[in-house]
């Protein structure tokens, strides 16, 4: 049982990190309803991608913007991520787990539940 674990958590580890990554994406008012929120799958170019939730402040409204952006160490988070004209960037976090840009209540790791299950294999 415990090398069944094992192996459940390397294959999740491992597909964490072939497969393409999928993210949802939405803009502006669509990022307020979930059923006009699309999945992606970010394109497979050779370059390392993050699903990324971007705040923009639209005159007095703060407004949401989620995709997928290319992930660098040498270049600032985001930086091709292109909002409304005429708008102001407020912040932009990026995440690189499947799905990880969608809301707060629903961004729990799929890693976790493994994660949970070897702490405890390890604590028996």
């Amino acid at each position: 049982m415990r090398f069944l674990l094992f192996i459940a958590l390397v294959a999740v580890l491992v597909n964490s990190k072939v497969f393409a990554l999928d993210c949802y994406q939405c803009g502006g008012d669509d990022c307020n309803d979930e059923s006009t929120t699309q999945v992606i799958t970010c394109p497979n170019t050779g370059d390392v991608f993050a699903c990324y939730t971007m705040k923009y402040q639209d005159g007095d409204v703060t407004k949401k913007q989620k995709g997928c952006s290319v992930k660098s160490d040498t270049i600032a988070a985001c930086s091709d991520v292109i909002i409304p004209e005429g708008t102001r960037n407020v912040v932009c976090e990026i995440c690189t787990e499947p799905k990880c840009n969608s809301s707060p209540a629903l961004a729990l790791s799929m890693l976790l539940i493994p994660v949970v299950l070897f702490i405890r294999y390890i604590m028996n």
